[in-house]
């Protein structure tokens, strides 16, 4: 959320280490609460008013991230901007081939 606009920073580098793919993305816009941080990947969670959003769109990037063995991670704090990291696996042979079990 940067209602003024701001600075958005995005990268990408690989953990070779751990054999992971990291990417950041970075504002410095408001931050959120920790009590908003910790619903902030909850469906249908929104802090923006009624019509404004529907509050899906961190709750359908965890689980992309999930179903590819991934995990995501999201750091804030008020004023100071927030940061979501990605880390997914660089072998994909294991990843989900489009098919979903029910």
């Amino acid at each position: 959320a940067m209602p003024d606009g701001g600075r958005l920073r995005v990268a990408a580098r690989v953990l070779r280490d751990r054999d992971i793919v990291a990417i950041e993305v970075s504002d410095n816009g408001t931050g959120m609460a920790a009590e908003v941080l910790e619903r902030a990947c909850e469906p249908f969670f929104t802090t923006k008013e009624r019509g404004k959003g529907t509050g899906l769109g961190l709750a359908i990037c965890q689980r992309v991230v999930e179903e590819h063995q991934g995990r995501i991670e999201i750091r804030s704090r008020p004023g100071q901007g927030t940061t979501v990291s990605i880390h997914l696996p660089r072998d994909m042979s294991e990843a989900p081939s489009g098919e979903h079990e029910g």
